[in-house]
């Protein structure tokens, strides 16, 4: 019986998907469009992913039993059901593959001149490798042990720096219209969307009456968080942003307190090599996962050989730059195929929920080791009917 996860966990888990690359290249993406106004599209695209997530929620909360897998077959079908993960698999695919890159230019940027690849590559396809052989639960409580780490980063890197800033310089707002709004929520798309990790946490969270609202909590703290960072790094570097491709490392060279080069920034380099890795070995996995649910293979092993190697020819043979890489997710084309993905996905599984629930008049209660369901039969309103509880043959 697979190891559920906790609302908690949960909620680190999506914490970290949605922190791990606004830190680091994306500002000054960000910057290209809204110059000093960076912080308002970060603001608005993470308001519309707090709907989005609510929405998933709600599914989850419906569907506590079942993973996403067994809803879209039940309700669209096994062709439908596979189409969906080989679009999940893409994205996910591609956010490890970026978070390799960067962590690639974080290293040469902070610690090395010039790291050869294979002594980075290497070791770290045997660390994502190795995580792919493991659970959410394992991913989860991973990133609860390192939390306290994280958080002390997280003060240092936004509130050291925000004692040299200007904040006279995020005014006056729209200063260059506001089409550059618009424009960095378009070709920035990629930058949001972590939500739809929840869609493969479905059936493996321990769904308990407070788990939404602890996962919420969660995403608010972290989203103000994001917000509060942008709105830093636009009053340190203002319409300069667009030339600071290590954001979190650069803004705190910006800084009065003299202990903050070096102390501190050796933490902070220690915290997100971390938090990247981790980033890296969850992407992967939820790739392996999904190339499960495509190729109807269960064994993790073979999952995890695939992946590596889909992994190793992109990063060697096509030797894709991060520049490249990321011109790619934010050419038009692919931001309008993103924004697509990451509105219709939610809206699919929030009908087939409705679909399936108002198809069988039950909603699942709880299992008791695969062997006793009990559920909940009700009518269209929502009152319950009847309770009742059988056994499986095993």
């Amino acid at each position: 019986m697979t190891k559920k996860v906790s609302g908690v966990q949960a909620g680190f888990i999506l914490a970290l998907t949605t922190i791990s690359l606004k830190f680091l290249v994306y500002p000054s993406i960000f910057a290209k469009y809204a110059y000093r106004d960076v912080y308002v599209p970060m603001f608005i695209g993470l308001g519309m992913d707090f709907i989005f997530t609510l929405i998933i929620l709600y599914v989850i909360k419906s569907n506590p039993h079942i993973t996403l897998s067994q809803l879209l077959t039940r309700v669209m079908g096994k062709t439908v059901s596979k189409i969906i993960y080989v679009i999940l698999f893409l994205r996910f695919f591609s956010k490890g593959i970026i978070a390799i890159k960067e962590v690639h230019n974080y290293f040469n940027e902070t610690l090395f001149d010039n790291i050869n690849w294979f002594v980075y590559m290497f070791p770290l396809f045997l660390l994502s490798g190795y995580m792919m052989l493991k659970d959410f639960r394992t991913f989860g409580r991973t990133i609860q042990f390192f939390i306290p780490l994280i958080i002390a980063a997280l003060i240092f890197t936004i509130f050291v720096p925000a004692t040299s800033a200007d904040f006279s310089n995020i005014l006056p707002m729209f200063e260059k219209g506001a089409s550059g709004i618009f424009k960095a929520l378009l070709y920035c798309a990629y930058a949001f969307g972590d939500y739809l990790i929840l869609l493969l946490l479905m059936g493996n969270i321990d769904y308990r009456p407070n788990t939404n609202r602890t996962i919420i909590i969660t995403l608010i703290v972290t989203d103000i968080i994001v917000v509060i960072f942008y709105v830093i790094f636009a009053s340190i570097f203002k319409d300069t942003g667009l030339n600071r491709s290590l954001a979190i490392s650069e803004m705190l060279l910006y800084t009065n307190i003299n202990t903050a080069t070096g102390t501190i920034n050796w933490v902070n380099i220690l915290v997100w090599l971390i938090i990247m890795f981790l980033q890296i070995g969850l992407m992967f996995y939820c790739s392996s996962t999904c190339l499960g649910e495509i190729l109807s293979i269960k064994n993790k092993y073979i999952n995890m050989t695939i992946v590596t190697v889909l992994a190793v020819i992109t990063v060697f043979y096509l030797y894709l730059s991060l520049i490249r890489m990321l011109n790619i997710v934010t050419s038009i084309y692919v931001s309008v195929f993103i924004i697509s993905v990451q509105t219709i996905l939610p809206i699919i599984c929030l009908v087939s929920t409705l679909i399936l629930n108002n198809k069988h008049g039950f909603n699942w209660v709880d299992v008791y080791d695969k062997k006793v369901i009990k559920y909940q039969l009700t009518d269209i309103s929502g009152v319950t009917l009847k309770n009742k509880q059988f056994k499986l043959k095993m």
